[in-house]
């Protein structure tokens, strides 16, 4: 089989370690790059702007690839944001996958709470830096994260995308079921 192609929407080196470890959980041969692209939403997104963030990560980045005859076969984006959809506010991270068929699927992390005294700060703001603020913290999206503190060093934001990401990878794995 040829070594399968993984376009990442974004730098990040923990998105990167994260959907990389949940490639590797079903692929054997492949490479993993990163593209920061725009998500075209706020920097905070909150509720439905998680999924559309997502989404339109996804597709800014295959528009990127297509631009610079950059061939993939999957485009992955990860959407990290705020909901209080079903209860209490928390936090959360969406992968969105599309393979070079535009077969897409997504999968969702575990939600955690946070502090909402923060929450209009978060808001206005961006999650990661007002943790940092607030906690002494540098860079929190990346690597061991306030999830990493909150959870008093059990669950890692990476933990949480690689999850999710695997969530989303399930209905390319499971092609017979779907």
């Amino acid at each position: 089989m040829n070594k399968i192609k993984v376009l990442l929407a974004s730098e990040n080196p923990g998105k990167l370690e994260a959907v990389s470890l949940a490639f590797a959980r079903f692929f054997d041969d492949f490479d993993i790059h990163g593209i920061g692209v725009s998500s075209d939403v706020s920097k905070q997104p909150v509720n439905e702007e998680i999924y559309e963030g997502a989404l339109n990560r996804c597709h800014n980045l295959r528009k990127y690839a297509q631009e610079n005859n950059i061939d993939a076969d999957y485009y992955v984006a990860v959407e990290a944001g705020i909901t209080n959809l079903l209860g209490p506010w928390v936090n959360l991270n969406l992968v969105y996958i599309e393979n070079k068929e535009q077969e897409n699927s997504a999968g969702i992390s575990q939600g955690y709470p946070f502090p909402e005294k923060y929450l209009e700060e978060i808001i206005n703001d961006e999650f990661g830096k007002v943790m940092d603020k607030h906690y002494n913290l540098v860079n929190s999206g990346q690597g061991k994260s306030i999830e990493y503190l909150f959870s008093k060093g059990n669950i890692s934001r990476i933990d949480l995308v690689r999850d999710a990401t695997i969530l989303a990878l399930t209905k390319f794995i499971n092609k017979d079921i779907w």
